[in-house]
């Protein structure tokens, strides 16, 4: 499960700063060095595609409750983190092919399974390690 491992550093940048973006800028100081090294050493796999879905987890994290008032602030996190395993389950494996994987891998009820657990899972994690006073 790469999409709950990669939320959890996030999620803890967010805990700890309590600022809009620490999500993203976190996602961003991992996969700038990754992928320079990976262009560069042919034997490095290309790092996961997460700094969209990071940029959505901070939006769903901090706009969230100027629209939707009547969730808690435990229900917000949930929806972020259920929002960045969606984006992450939905954007990661056509990236993959993209890189030149094997088609047969990722079919669709494969992807649609792996988008929900991820989602689930992620749901799960993010109201656990997100800070109290963020999302509300």
């Amino acid at each position: 499960m790469v999409g709950v491992t990669a939320l959890l550093p996030m999620a803890i940048a967010v805990r700890v700063t309590q600022v809009p973006g620490a999500a993203s800028a976190v996602c961003a100081a991992y996969l700038v060095p990754a992928s320079v090294l990976a262009l560069f050493q042919d034997t490095l796999a290309q790092p996961p595609l997460l700094l969209v879905p990071a940029m959505v987890f901070d939006a769903a994290l901090w706009l969230l409750p100027a629209y939707a008032r009547r969730l808690s602030a435990h229900l917000h996190a949930v929806v972020a983190g259920a929002v960045f395993g969606a984006a992450f389950g939905v954007l990661e494996p056509a990236f993959r092919l993209f890189l030149g994987g094997d088609p047969g891998t990722w079919t669709g009820p494969i992807v649609w399974i792996a988008t929900i657990a991820t989602g689930g899972a992620c749901a799960v994690i993010a109201p656990v390690l997100s800070a109290r006073g963020t999302a509300g």
